[in-house]
């Protein structure tokens, strides 16, 4: 079904594409439920599809053209898959498969379609999309009233009053020290210098981690959903 779902839907845009209207209309019917449960929602838009005009006009058409499928197989599925084409000489569909579909083939037994939500998907080649998504611009940072943005605020305050309490018993301590040092001496006088001195480099060290981790800040352009 991996396989066939592409080969599907090529098949009927061929038939479109060449005219072959009643065709290719009889052709999607007898098939279409074969893929009902993975892709429902592309058959539906390519069920109107009854002209070559539409496949050009079609914006999903236009991508499955441009595009290729990438299927997941396991090497086992892998190669009976293709021993079954050689062997009945399905040359259209081998044509096909080279020419719409890109296999990422793994180690490993066969899985079902339902286990992995992206065993098929269009792989993007054209040119213009990504042109398209490279012009718009893009916004870095984090978000305005994000949770990083509240963490780090608290962080911040919490440092803060930390600091506070520290400068204010070691003024207290730095106070009964000096008053015990000059009846002592230099040596301690000393010793507080290189207190303050560590104490400095110290602050200096926590700014500039907060400044660095300080990313700009992007509003939001949806409503943040509440914490």
């Amino acid at each position: 079904l991996r396989v066939l779902y592409p080969a599907f839907i090529h098949c009927f845009m061929d038939l479109v594409s060449e005219g072959h209207t009643l065709e290719a209309r009889a052709f999607f019917l007898k098939f279409r439920e074969d893929h009902e449960l993975m892709h429902s929602r592309d058959l539906q838009k390519l069920e109107g599809t009854l002209s070559p005009l539409h496949l050009e006009e079609m914006d999903l058409a236009r991508s499955l053209r441009e595009n290729k499928f990438r299927i997941k197989l396991c090497e086992y599925s892998y190669e009976l898959l293709l021993q079954y084409l050689q062997k009945t000489q399905a040359l259209v569909m081998l044509g096909i498969i080279n020419e719409r579909i890109i296999f990422e083939v793994s180690a490993g037994q066969p899985s079902l379609i339902s286990d992995d939500a992206d065993v098929v998907a269009l792989v993007g080649t054209s040119k213009d999309l990504a042109k398209q998504i490279n012009q718009k611009e893009v916004h870095w940072g984090l978000l305005e009233d994000s949770v990083e943005e509240r963490m780090e605020k608290a962080l911040s305050d919490s440092d803060r009053a930390e600091g506070e309490s520290k400068d204010a018993d070691a003024e207290d301590n730095n106070k009964k020290k000096s008053s015990e040092g000059g009846k002592q001496g230099g040596p301690l006088n000393k010793k507080l210098k290189k207190d303050k001195l560590v104490g400095a480099t110290g602050k200096n060290t926590k700014s500039e981690t907060s400044m660095i981790s300080a990313a700009p800040r992007v509003k939001p352009e949806l409503t943040l959903p509440a914490t």
